[in-house]
């Protein structure tokens, strides 16, 4: 079957070569593939998809803070490689192995502590400093609870009315 130039699109920076052959289909090479189909602009949304899974990834080295929980610290380590085709979230591959996403909420930012690569001085000067602040936030919960003698303005407001029935002849 032969094929007819049908001109050039310009698309993410690279200019493809339209052809079309004798059954009116229309063709562009993408990505290292043929894209074949029976029209132009179904041919140059598929073009689009392709080009859009081919960026290039990236590699990004982070460190996520999963919790910290207790005063004790979770982190996860990772390098993230690019966004998700359909979610629209960063891609991270994880160096205990595996893949996975970092969550973009509607503001723009990851749901997630997410931190550059930590060393492993940093990383112990961070679980360090989640604990002392545990512990800080314990000790002041625990020092407020020892001054209080009402629970809540009711039981102050109970103790008023008693005091006032007191003084009342």
């Amino acid at each position: 079957m032969a094929e007819y130039k049908a001109g050039n699109i310009k698309r993410n920076g690279e200019w493809f070569k339209l052809r079309v052959d004798d059954g009116g289909n229309w063709l562009a090479d993408a990505a290292g593939r043929t894209l074949k189909h029976p029209t132009r602009a179904k041919l140059i949304t598929d073009i689009d998809r392709v080009m859009r899974l081919e960026k290039k990834a990236v590699h990004i080295p982070v460190t996520v803070v999963e919790g910290k929980n207790n005063g004790y610290l979770k982190l996860k380590h990772g390098v993230v490689t690019g966004i998700h085709a359909g979610t629209g979230n960063l891609t991270v591959a994880w160096d205990i192995g595996g893949n996975g996403q970092l969550t973009i909420s509607a503001t723009g930012y990851s749901t997630d502590d997410v931190l550059r690569r930590l060393t492993l001085a940093e990383e112990g000067e961070l679980t360090r400093a989640v604990k002392e602040a545990y512990d800080a936030g314990e000790y002041m919960r625990n020092y407020i609870n020892r001054l209080h003698i009402y629970k809540g303005t009711r039981g102050l407001a109970d103790q008023v009315e008693a005091e006032l029935k007191k003084e009342s002849p």
